[in-house]
């Protein structure tokens, strides 16, 4: 079983990420099971969501608190402090600790440019999640990119040619900075 976790500032689109990754397993045929979890419902506020993925059901029902994959679209040091992932894909933005890229596979995208140029949020805020999806199914190789891009389109139902596009730059732009 593979266990991930989302970190990000509500606003990012994080249970949305956590959404689309979830239903693109699904459509590659895993069994799968996504949950948020965040305090205050408030854009900036820190949110959570995660997901199981698995060849054979998912039975597990409790939270995730050593995810083997994390992506970070936001995360405080607190929130890194606990951490032990064994892959990390990161918004450019997030400060890693130095030691990370020596002890895990990390992957770096600049998700807020992409979400930017995507036009993928307003002038407060953007929104990097499917940029971030895109570098996470590269750093991975477990899902094609066609499959990220029908989930895509199965879940929003508005933007979805940009958030599509912000997924296809986010796979050509990550770069791996560790181990």
């Amino acid at each position: 079983m593979i266990e991930i976790a989302v970190y990000g500032r509500g606003g990012q689109g994080v249970v949305v990420a956590s959404h689309i990754l979830a239903h693109a397993y699904f459509l590659a045929g895993y069994e799968v099971q996504a949950f948020p979890m965040f305090g205050p419902e408030r854009r900036g506020t820190p949110v959570q969501a995660y997901i199981r993925v698995d060849a054979k059901p998912v039975r597990k029902r409790c939270h995730i608190s050593d995810p083997a994959e994390v992506i970070l679209l936001h995360a405080d040091t607190e929130i890194l402090k606990s951490l032990n992932p064994q892959l990390v894909v990161a918004d450019a933005g997030v400060v890693l600790p130095k030691t990370w890229g020596d002890k895990r596979e990390v992957w770096v995208c600049d998700g807020m440019t992409i979400a930017s140029k995507c036009h993928l949020g307003n002038e407060l805020v953007s929104v990097p999640n499917t940029a971030l999806l895109g570098a996470y199914c590269r750093a991975t190789g477990r899902l094609k990119k066609k499959t990220l891009y029908e989930a895509i389109g199965e879940i929003l139902h508005k933007h979805v040619k940009d958030n599509i596009k912000a997924c296809r730059m986010g796979y050509q732009k990550v770069r791996k900075i560790g181990k």
